[in-house]
Formats: C-alpha cells, sequence, structure tokens
C-alpha cells in the first residue's frame, strides 16, 4: 500500500482547541483566507447584457435630415425609425408606439408629484422639531 491510500481512509482529528459543533464547522472545509469562495465565478470586468445593449444604444452615428447631417444616439435613431415605420401605417410599429405611449403616460401618473413630496416632506419635519421642542422643554 502507497503512503496515499493508507491515509485515504482515515479521518482526521480535530486540534484540541477548535470543537465542531453548530455553526463551528471543522478547520478543513472552512474558507481559506485570501482565497475567493467562487473562484470559477464571473470574471472581473465582464459586462451584463443590459449594460452592453446600453452602451451601444448610447453611441452616436450620423444621419441625414432634411438635407443636413445630424449626429443622434442609436437609441434615438431606433425611435424615429419605429415612428416612421408607423406613420407609414405599418400595424406592428404602430401598435408598438401606442403601448410605448401608453406605459410613459401611466409611469407619470403614478406616484407623487416633486412639489407634493416637498409638501410632505416640510410637514414631516415641523411634526419632528414640534416633538423635540417638547423634549427639551
Amino acid at each position: 500500500m502507497s503512503n496515499d491510500e493508507t491515509t485515504r481512509g482515515t479521518t482526521q482529528q480535530p486540534s484540541h482547541d477548535h470543537s465542531v459543533g453548530y455553526g463551528k464547522p471543522p478547520e478543513q472545509t472552512k474558507f481559506k483566507k485570501g482565497r475567493s469562495g467562487n473562484p470559477a465565478g464571473r470574471p472581473k470586468g465582464s459586462r451584463n447584457l443590459k449594460t452592453l445593449i446600453n452602451r451601444e444604444l448610447n453611441t452616436t452615428i450620423t444621419i441625414e435630415q432634411a438635407g443636413k447631417k445630424r449626429k443622434i444616439r442609436r437609441k434615438d435613431a431606433l425611435v424615429k425609425s419605429l415612428v416612421n415605420d408607423a406613420l407609414k401605417g405599418r400595424d406592428r410599429p404602430r401598435d408598438k408606439v401606442f403601448d410605448y405611449v401608453d406605459r410613459a403616460e401611466t409611469l407619470e401618473d403614478c406616484g407623487p408629484t416633486q412639489s407634493e413630496l416637498a409638501e410632505r416632506d416640510a410637514q414631516i419635519l415641523e411634526r419632528f422639531f414640534n416633538r423635540k421642542s417638547k423634549l427639551e422643554g
């Protein structure tokens, strides 16, 4: 029998200064200092799909509009193209435009406005200072 075979079947005895139990794993199974718990995980600097798409949509392209060349973001060019297709009478682009408009209007309608928030904040601060002054005086 080789050395590897004799040590393979034996169990290591825990050291006397470290007890094993609930919340106290054996030393050999703990994460080692300076070593990642997921060494094959996401590499540093890699980007997710949302980041990649946003980066591409925010780059500029040159278009010709009314005989003049303009630089616009690709995102804006897609919207222009979608709206132009809808205006030409194509059904799917038209439905998409109406869907986007409906969603945008719904988002604008939900939630308090900036002035309503400022008013609520002022009321909260007033109550706070009133309570504080009662406690102090």
